[in-house]
């Protein structure tokens, strides 16, 4: 069975807790967010009365520059309001909305309260129209991070492919800007060609690839002001932080370099 961690949730007023995802939006959560895996386990916790709301395992994560979502695919809740200590749980003593929880101890947790190893935990499996919702929205989410991205965060690498094969739509590329071999990183071109996965950037390809983008919206009459939320990545060619086993060196990538998100108020 392949390496599985297990994490405490606290949602609190640093995020939202609903029956199958959670997604936290404070800072603390960023300590571990790296460390979490798909297939891992968590416990939700209440934050008003510490008990515990559900055991989940975790499906899908989503990270953007201010949230993660954890979608999770087997959610068993907890009956009656058993708080940490009832079930055997030290609170930590590191607050934040996210902390690690020894594994041992989840997986006599859930057994005890739950009557189930975390292996046979029940995949979502309902005729209710809240769980049906709920895969309408993870399809929608997976075709956006399919042909849109960034499929692995914000920060993401591209590796074995350029960014115009990974994503279909949302790509913009430079006006007036011509990339020559010397803009490439010195030994680019002999590792990338062995390794099948040289390519050219946007602005030297001759297809009318666009370097602007508009849309158009209706509102209300009564609306007097809309706030526009714009956010992008560009993507650089550079070295990964992934190390390729065959020669002990850093793979070649597209790394997503994402600027700040901006706003702005605009008066009708």
């Amino acid at each position: 069975m392949k390496n599985i961690n297990s994490w405490l949730i606290y949602p609190g007023t640093n995020g939202t807790r609903n029956r199958f995802s959670v997604t936290l939006n404070d800072d603390t959560h960023f300590v571990f967010v790296q460390s979490v895996k798909e297939g891992d386990g968590v416990l939700i916790v209440d934050n008003d009365s510490m008990t515990a709301f559900s055991f989940a395992r975790i499906y899908r994560i989503r990270n953007s520059l201010s949230e993660t979502t954890f979608f999770f695919d087997g959610v068993f809740s907890v009956d009656g309001k058993m708080t940490l200590p009832e079930l055997g749980i030290v609170e930590p003593e590191f607050k934040a909305s996210m902390v690690r929880l020894e594994w041992s101890i989840f997986e006599a947790t859930l057994k005890a309260v739950c009557g189930i190893a975390f292996d046979a935990l029940p995949i979502l499996d309902s005729d209710s129209s809240e769980l049906k919702a709920y895969v309408r929205e993870l399809m929608h989410v997976a075709m956006i991070d399919d042909l849109l991205g960034p499929a692995a965060g914000p920060a993401e690498e591209i590796i074995g492919m350029s960014v115009r094969d990974r994503y279909l739509v949302g790509k913009l590329a430079p006006q007036n800007a011509v990339i020559t071999e010397e803009d490439e990183l010195p030994g680019a071109g002999a590792e990338d060609e062995q390794e099948g996965t040289r390519e050219v950037d946007a602005s030297t390809n001759q297809s009318l690839v666009p370097s602007s983008l508009g849309f158009t919206f209706c509102v209300d009459s009564s609306v007097d002001k809309v706030e526009l939320i714009a956010n992008w990545g560009r993507y650089e060619r550079t070295e990964s932080e992934r190390i390729n086993e065959a020669n002990d060196k850093p793979l070649r990538c597209w790394k997503r370099i994402p600027p700040p998100v901006s706003g702005y108020l605009s008066p009708l």
